[in-house]
């Protein structure tokens, strides 16, 4: 359904007619892992045998008529990324001209602030185990990352390191870097606030919506190298940072000596205790994200 409504959205920024196919997850796995349930990506375990299948699927849809086998491309978000990357990793026996990540998530987790402790270890073993299967990926001619830095869903902490990994593997194939563009709260597809996006993680049409990046997916010129400014001090997005009406940002510690224009980021994030059973509250950003931002 979310594919359909974003059709007309495609048509008008594709720069070429493509072929768009949409897989389904398969039935009682949370695509490459066995548990269905709201922390099945930290609960369940890697299924390599259905990672196999969907690269069959793909080397014998670049077999159909009208199908040009040499522009292959696979962009995912949020779970769709972690499976793109699994597919990255295993290898899919065609070509891969291009790959584009958003909300990165992966196997496990490596920031476990928001996971139970007789689950934390669990977590963390399975992170490790999928940045393993990362660092042999089979590399590709143009790789970018889209991230929010306050992301509840996908933490950044967690992208940075899915994000470090994939990089050094392309640098040890020769093949061009990584480029990762990381987003404020602002230049997210909704201003996050209390009533929407409150968990930081609506930023689909930013990551892909854009016609340089269907370019590059299919292997042409790849965009410029994304330039990380901080909103609020004369990023390139347009507007300067501004408090959502709907939510009480907690206001800037005075001594400062920074106008209102040129304000720092807020300290706190609102977290929306998503998938946790953790009650709704102000709580700091990360030491990572912070240092990012400030």
């Amino acid at each position: 359904k979310a594919v359909a409504e974003r059709l007309p959205d495609w048509r008008g920024i594709a720069p070429e007619p493509f072929v768009l196919a949409v897989p389904c997850r398969p039935r009682g796995a949370w695509w490459f892992i066995n548990d269905t349930s709201a922390v099945g990506w930290v609960r369940g375990e890697f299924q390599v045998d259905l990672v196999r299948r969907y690269c069959a699927w793909i080397a014998e849809l670049t077999r159909r008529e009208g199908i040009d086998g040499d522009r292959v491309g696979l962009f995912g978000y949020s779970a769709g990324a972690y499976a793109c990357l699994e597919i990255l990793a295993l290898g899919c026996g065609v070509p891969i001209r291009g790959v584009g990540i958003g909300g990165v998530h992966g196997h496990g987790q490596f920031d476990t602030s928001d996971i139970k402790d007789h689950q934390a270890q669990g977590a963390r073993r399975k992170f490790d185990g999928f940045l393993k299967r990362l660092r042999v990926h089979q590399g590709v001619p143009w790789l970018e990352a889209t991230h929010g830095l306050t992301d509840l869903e996908s933490k950044w902490e967690d992208a940075q390191r899915i994000c470090e990994v994939l990089d050094q593997r392309q640098t040890e194939l020769r093949l061009p870097a990584l480029s990762l563009r990381k987003l404020a709260p602002e230049q997210q597809d909704i201003n996050p606030s209390k009533k929407r996006n409150r968990t930081h993680h609506n930023y689909f049409g930013v990551a892909f919506l854009r016609a340089d990046f269907l370019r590059a997916l299919f292997g042409g010129t790849p965009p410029e190298p994304h330039k990380v400014e901080e909103p609020g001090w004369g990023a390139k997005w347009g507007a300067p940072w501004k408090e959502p009406q709907s939510a009480a940002w907690p206001a800037k510690p005075q001594g400062g000596g920074e106008g209102s224009a040129g304000r720092s980021p807020p300290e706190f994030e609102w977290d929306a205790g998503f998938g946790s059973g953790r009650k709704r509250k102000w709580r700091r950003y990360s030491e990572e994200a912070q240092s990012t931002l400030s």
